[in-house]
Order: structure tokens, then sequence, then C-alpha cells
């Protein structure tokens, strides 16, 4: 088990528990993440993994102020997809949102959520990022 996956873990469970992505962890995991990609890519990686994370944020910026999504679970879909190979961020994506409305539909369908509720994206985020990635 790799420091990110301890993280991303930390994460889930934070999530679960609080309904709340802390900065902190979010900006450990983006930093060892591109650390990891510094040994493995160089500069360009750096810059490859930054690059996707600020486009990620700002594709995801206009349904956070439509408050359909919280800014803790952008920060940590744009970290993830930065971190994961650029070639694996589309399926990562996929799997996430397919997760996502699963548990949408469960919580609407299984017990009667109220609106406020939201789905809390730790879950399909860490399990999309394990699937995709195969755990490493």
């Amino acid at each position: 088990m790799d420091v990110k996956h301890i993280i991303l873990l930390c994460t889930l469970c934070s999530d679960l528990r609080e309904r709340l992505i802390p900065n902190v962890l979010v900006g450990v995991l983006l930093v060892y993440g591109l650390a990891v990609r510094w040994i493995d890519e160089g500069i360009k990686g750096v810059l490859i993994g930054s690059a996707i994370v600020l486009i990620v944020v700002g594709i995801m910026i206009p349904f956070y102020l439509k408050r359909m999504i919280g800014a803790g679970d952008i920060k940590l879909l744009g970290t993830v997809s930065g971190i994961i190979l650029p070639e694996q961020i589309l399926h990562f994506w996929f799997y996430s949102f397919a997760v996502a409305l699963l548990i949408a539909l469960v919580m609407n369908l299984g017990y009667g959520a109220k609106k406020s509720e939201g789905v809390p994206l730790a879950l399909p985020i860490c399990l999309a990022f394990f699937y995709v990635t195969g755990g490493k």
C-alpha cells in the first residue's frame, strides 16, 4: 500500500463520517502525486499533471457554483485526475460518475434521501482510482 492509497482512504473516511474532505489531505496527495510524476517523468510530468488538475477544477467550477458538487469533491477529483496517467483519465471519470450515479439512486430509492443530502463523492472517486490503476 502506497502513501497515496492511505491518503485516499483517509479522505474517504472523512467524507463518509463528516461529509468533509480536508484540504490538507488533498494538498498532501497533490504534492506527493506530483513528486512521483517528477521522479517518473521529470518536469514534463509535473507540468502535465498540474495542467490536468487546473483543467478539471475549471471544468467543475460551474457545477460548484450551482451547488451540484462540493469544493472538496472538485479538489479531490482534480488531484486524482492529475496524478494518474493521462490515458486513464476518461476511464477514471466514467467509473467515478457511474458509481456516484448508482449511489445516488440507492440513496433516493433505498431510504428516501433528503434533497439537501448529496453523494459522498470520495467513495466513487476512490473506487474508480483503485479500479483504473489496478491498486497501484
